[in-house]
């Protein structure tokens, strides 16, 4: 799958109404006519592009630096203030949201892309927005990959993982930062493109800490 952007508007007033609270990866763009206007992450499918999408706040902020380069940084900002109108209208009426569910790996690395950043696992979820709904958007991300979520954090011994990732966005920028710089440093090297991933990467904001478990919960979705 390619990493790319969709254009659309990050306003104070709120229209997507996501449960539970994700986050998205931006690039802020303003515009003359627009001073909101950001490029948010998608990954490319067959059937059109889909926004990623993510529970914990500190994921979208690694996706963030993945996705930076000289001249073009990425944030994770709440899904909450986006407004995916263009993106709705672009896209023939419908929404679709890569929500991540953690970082593929082989035997305790993380897996590269094609171009060296490290692979997303995200469970697809799409939904057709009628033109009366577009200023009023509810999501909920269904309980099946909530389940899958739950089976994959606690066989990490990560039972409380959903309170964390409601905590961190009260967090100090500088705890945030500093536990978004020690999952860069303790990510290691990465495993070659397209190897077979026989493990999924969680990690542990609170103690800054990756955890390799079994994907056999994937199975489920």
């Amino acid at each position: 799958m390619i990493t790319r952007t969709a254009q659309s508007d990050f306003s104070p007033g709120q229209v997507f109404f996501p449960e539970p609270s994700l986050y998205l990866v931006a690039n802020y763009e303003p515009r003359p006519d627009n001073p909101n206007w950001v490029n948010v992450l998608c990954e490319r499918h067959d059937g059109g592009d889909a926004i990623c999408a993510y529970l914990s706040p500190v994921d979208a902020m690694l996706d963030a630096i993945f996705a930076s380069k000289q001249g073009k940084r990425y944030y994770a900002i709440p899904a909450s203030g986006f407004v995916p109108t263009t993106f709705i209208d672009d896209n023939n009426g419908r929404l679709a949201l890569d929500v991540h569910l953690g970082w593929p790996a082989r035997n305790g690395q993380l897996i590269a892309r094609r171009n060296g950043k490290p692979v997303s696992c995200a469970s697809h979820h799409e939904m057709q927005v009628l033109p009366e709904h577009a200023h009023h958007i509810a999501f909920r991300l269904e309980q099946g990959t909530l389940a899958v979520l739950d089976e994959l954090y606690m066989s990490a011994g990560l039972f409380a993982y959903r309170e964390s990732f409601n905590t961190m966005m009260g967090w100090p920028e500088t705890r945030r930062n500093r536990a978004v710089t020690a999952a860069v440093q303790k990510m290691g090297g990465l495993a070659p493109a397209e190897s077979e991933y026989n493990q999924m990467a969680l990690y542990d904001a609170e103690f800054e800490q990756w955890h390799f478990v079994s994907p056999a919960p994937l199975a489920k979705l």
